[in-house]
This record gives structure tokens, C-alpha cells and sequence, in this order.
């Protein structure tokens, strides 16, 4: 997938972590930072494509390599929320307050960070295999010579309109739901904030298992194929999206060969 559409997953897994704070009544982070770093880490695997060479199979210098592997994960994952603990115990020292629910802060800060950045590998693992032939999930586990690599299913090709603009749409119904829940707070309306949770919850967990299930039913067999079927999903698309997806695209592209 495209960094695109990593960062609408990102999106996704940041408005059900919101949610869950606001049904279970805490306030670890405020919404803005729960989306920025949601996106962001969801994004974050993707840095290796600027860095060394692109096509290169090593998994130190070249894309697909150690930054998509589950070691990396946990390991990123650990160090920001060590670095939280740090900056949250030297802000308590100088606010001369004590330090409560550290344990649950840092388990859901971990927790966030750690699901945003899995998604991505595993938003990757249905893709062609290219001459990466898979991602070093398991690194360093070695099959021969060389570190094991999974994926490449070929059940999407390296980007995908219709999960581009589902996805784009269930972030906008999930800001309607976040912000429609910010009023009823405001207004008093306390009890409706559960529902609203809820909702939010249920609604990206439903739009997750929509995405498994096109993924599941689709198949990639070649470049040629594949921009058949983007085509064919834009013609039967308003000029609007057709038009925002041709431009979009064209952008992206100009901006990934600038700064690689």
C-alpha cells in the first residue's frame, strides 16, 4: 500500500484508541496526539524507502528491510514509551505531583504505538512480492543464507483506489462521531459519550474486517491487470474522485522522486 493509505489505517486504529479512553472515562493523551501518532508510526516503516537503495533485497540498506519486522516494532515501541516515562517523571518532579496509572499510560501508549506500526507490515504482506519477495517479518530468523521473508501474496497490487477512498471515508465519519461527541459533552449530555464510543469502535473494527475481506477476494496478477481495475473503479467514480485520484497520484509520485 501507499504511505496514503497506511496513514488512513493509522488514522483508524488512533480513533478506536480515543474511543476506548473516552468510553472507559480516562485521559492518557488528547485526540490530536493520539491521531498524529497513530499516523505518524503507521507511516514510520516506510522511512527506509528514502534511505540506501530502493531496490536493494539487504535488509540494512535497502527497502522492506529491518524496519518490517516485528523486532523492529516491538523495539520502537519500547523506546517511546520508555522516553514517555522519562519526560512524564521529570514533568511530575518539577510539578512536585504524584505519578498515577503510569502503568496503564504506558501500556496504552505502547499499545498504540505497537498496532500502528504492525498494521503497516501487515498491510504489506498481501502485496506482489517484488524483488523483495516479502518483508523479514521474523527477523532475524534465517531460512539458508539468507533471513526469512513472508508475504507477497499478490492478492492487491502497490495501491488499491477503492481501499484508498473507503478508507478515506471512514476517517470522516469517525471525525463526524468524535466531534458529534465533543457537543454532547459540552451540551451535558454525558450518557450519550458511552454510545458514541462505542459506535466509533464498532464502526473501524467494521471497516478493518471489510478491508480483510476485499483483500481476501482479490488477486493481483500483473502491473497490467491491476491499472485495468483501478481504470475500471475510477470510470464507474464521479469526475470529482476520479479527477482528486488522477491528481493525487501524479503529486505523490512527483514528491517521492524529489526527496528519494
Amino acid at each position: 500500500m501507499t504511505p496514503p493509505e497506511h496513514l488512513f489505517i493509522g488514522f483508524s486504529i488512533g480513533n478506536i484508541f480515543y474511543a476506548l479512553q473516552t468510553f472507559f472515562k480516562k485521559k492518557y493523551l488528547p485526540y490530536l496526539f493520539i491521531i498524529f501518532m497513530s499516523g505518524i508510526f503507521a507511516i514510520i516503516p516506510d522511512a527506509d524507502s528514502f534511505f540506501g537503495n530502493y531496490l536493494s533485497t539487504d535488509v540494512y540498506t535497502g527497502h522492506r528491510g529491518i524496519t518490517h519486522s516485528v523486532l523492529f516494532v516491538s523495539a520502537l515501541s519500547a523506546v517511546i514509551s520508555f522516553l514517555s516515562v522519562v519526560l512524564v517523571f521529570l514533568k511530575r518532579l518539577f510539578n512536585k505531583r504524584e505519578i498515577s496509572n503510569l502503568h496503564s499510560f504506558v501500556f496504552f501508549l505502547f499499545s498504540l504505538i505497537f498496532l500502528s506500526v504492525l498494521s503497516h507490515l501487515i498491510a504489506d504482506l498481501p502485496q506482489p512480492p517484488g524483488v523483495w519477495k516479502g518483508i523479514p517479518l521474523f527477523y532475524p530468523h534465517t531460512s539458508g543464507e539468507s533471513f526469512s521473508r513472508i508475504g507477497g501474496w499478490s492478492k492487491i497490487g502497490w495501491y488499491d483506489y477503492k481501499i484508498f477512498w473507503t478508507l478515506f471515508y471512514s476517517v470522516l465519519v469517525s471525525l463526524f462521531l468524535i466531534a458529534a461527541g465533543f457537543v454532547l459533552r459540552k451540551l451535558s449530555f454525558r450518557k450519550f459519550t458511552k454510545v458514541i464510543s462505542m459506535l466509533i469502535i464498532v464502526f473501524n473494527i467494521s471497516v478493518f474486517i471489510w478491508l480483510g475481506c476485499y483483500v481476501g477476494n482479490s488477486q493481483y496478477i500483473d502491473a497490467k491487470q491491476w491499472d485495468k481495475k483501478q481504470i475500471g473503479y475510477l470510470t464507474n467514480s464521479n469526475r470529482i474522485i476520479s479527477g482528486l485520484t488522477i491528481r493525487g497520484k501524479d503529486c505523490f509520485l512527483k514528491i517521492f522522486r524529489i526527496i528519494k
